[in-house]
């Protein structure tokens, strides 16, 4: 009977966080037998149980022959542990030897080592598994610090653009409306949930009912979530310009109060009026006026003329005297 050690041992092994020194745990799995079976076949020769304190330690492996007479080509142990597993290929290839292992392993809660048939269709034991010697300790896990929580609260008003049909931070309106509307969206903005988050309106008039755009009934929101609501303002009087404010309220995980608030204006106008443009009659060119030549007496036949109806009108009120003062004589008579 011989006796074959298979040794996991450490080289090189290192923790995720930092260099961590080797310590001394002897694990030990005792094989003491022999197996006949086909070749290529496969026969579990060990199932146990890792040391708590070995578990997700990890090693690299390597299998000594002691006290090994015979050989037997082709026999490999596998070594499974966890979520790994290494092969000690051909352990009985020779006489005294050293088989390093395929890779390195992290011990699991349990260890299985199982014997992979050689052409021999014989595997003569007389084993030790030893596991743990200078193997790297556990990595601890890493914990990741938990996230800062930062409460925020987020409000968003606009008002209803009757000229675009759009919502917008401001707009105007015509002076014969009487009411106007507005959207107002809320969000848990931050990386904490809220609690009891309410809405307030206020308009910096004074004179206008804003009830409708507040939402004074507390509600929780988790981060990310919020709610949109319309809201209207009525019997506006349609001549001051007025800003319209809202403001949201919230209570974080350790009691923060957390606020925002948003405006939005709104104005007026009288209307549009549309003035047609001034009707353009073109200049009109007027003849230049006609002189026609003067055809009749000269000069000096107009100077006898002149005088000769001179004359003639003398001529006549001398003749109407004359007749006057006839019949004044006669009446004397």
């Amino acid at each position: 009977m011989k006796r074959l050690h298979i040794i996991l041992a450490a080289v090189a092994c290192f923790a995720v966080l930092g260099t961590s020194a080797a310590f001394a745990a002897e694990f030990d799995i005792p094989i003491d037998t022999v197996v006949r079976a086909p070749f290529d076949s496969y026969t579990v020769l060990a199932d146990v149980e890792t040391p708590e304190e070995l578990v997700g330690s990890s090693c690299v492996s390597i299998a000594v022959a002691a006290n090994q007479d015979s050989v037997h080509v082709g026999n490999d142990l596998i070594i499974a542990t966890g979520d790994s597993s290494v092969t000690l290929a051909d352990v009985e290839r020779a006489p005294d030897v050293s088989t390093p292992a395929a890779g390195e392993i992290t011990l699991g809660e349990r260890v299985t080592v199982t014997l992979h048939m050689g052409i021999d269709e014989v595997f003569s034991g007389g084993i030790v598994i030893v596991i743990g010697s200078n193997c790297a300790p556990p990595t601890p896990p890493t914990t990741e610090p938990p996230p800062v929580e930062v409460p925020e609260i987020d409000i968003d008003k606009l008002v209803w653009d009757i000229v675009t049909g759009t919502w917008k931070n401001e707009a105007v309106y015509e002076k014969t409306e009487t009411s106007a509307k507005w959207l107002i969206t809320v969000t848990n903005s931050g990386t904490s949930d809220l609690t009891n988050v309410y809405t307030t309106d206020v308009e910096s008039l004074g004179v206008y009912d804003t009830s409708d755009c507040e939402r004074p009934v507390g509600v929780d929101l988790a981060v990310g979530e919020g709610f949109q609501y319309e809201c209207t303002i009525n019997s506006l009087d349609g001549v001051t310009p007025f800003m319209n404010t809202a403001t949201v309220f919230g209570t974080g995980p350790n009691e923060e109060q957390v606020t925002d608030t948003d405006p939005a204006e709104l104005g007026w106008f009288a209307g549009v009026t549309i003035t047609q443009p001034p009707t353009t009659t073109p200049p009109t060119t007027e003849a230049p006026e006609e002189t026609l030549p003067v055809t009749g007496p000269a000069d000096d036949q107009l100077r006898g003329f002149t005088m000769a109806g001179v004359m003639l009108l003398v001529g006549g009120i001398v003749l109407l005297g004359g007749a006057s003062l006839i019949g004044r004589i006669r009446l004397e008579d």
